[in-house]
This record gives structure tokens, sequence and C-alpha cells, in this order.
């Protein structure tokens, strides 16, 4: 598993065009199913799709590097990743008064609407 994660992150430091892809790799980390197969949960398909992009040059140097030309790597979306997202003008408030309840003291004071 220590090999596999210093594989990962050597890979990861060393795209720097990449800045998505090198983002997913920091922040979704492989986990070891079997000897050669391990699993990346990801966030969203974008990353997901990133990732298969990228698949055959990570591979191969895991391969390399591990010695081990069975690696396989599964990834999956994490489906309980659920962020809502606010559209509306006050979907938007409500969401940033949730994160600031004294957004309300501002709006109040400055005799703000929300259209």
């Amino acid at each position: 598993m220590e090999d596999l994660l210093h594989c990962w992150d050597t890979y990861a430091e060393s795209i720097e065009k990449e800045i998505h892809l090198k983002n997913t790799m920091l922040s979704c980390k492989p986990v070891l199913l079997e000897d050669a197969h391990f699993e990346v949960t990801v966030h969203n398909p974008m990353q997901k799709e990133e990732l298969i992009g990228h698949s055959l040059q990570l591979l191969k140097m895991m391969r390399d590097q591990l010695s081990n030309s069975k690696i396989q790597m599964h990834i999956r979306i994490d489906e309980t990743n659920e962020k809502k997202l606010a559209y509306t003008d006050l979907e938007k408030y409500e969401l940033l008064h949730r994160i600031n309840p004294l957004l309300s003291k501002l709006k109040d004071e400055f005799d703000l609407s929300i259209d």
C-alpha cells in the first residue's frame, strides 16, 4: 500500500500542466483492493474522465515502478457527495446565510432585497 501511494503521489507531483488532474490525484488517494487491483474514489464525473484520460500513462509508470504488470485501476464516483448548487438569487442567499448567519444583519442594516 505504501509503495502504491508513493507511486501515485510521485506521478501527481510530476504533472505540471494538468492542474485539475494533479489536484484530483492529490485529494483522491487509491485504496488497494487486492494485490493487483486498486480503487480510486472521485467526487464527480469530470475527475473520473481526467483519470481515465491519463490512465494508460499512469498505469504504465506504476507497473514499471512496482514491478507488477497486472496492476488494474478502478475508478468510482462517490455517490454520497451531494453538493447542493444554488441557482436562484434566493438559493444563493440561503446558502451564504447558512455559512455566515451575520449576512442577515448586513441585509437588514443596508435595507437590501433579494431579487
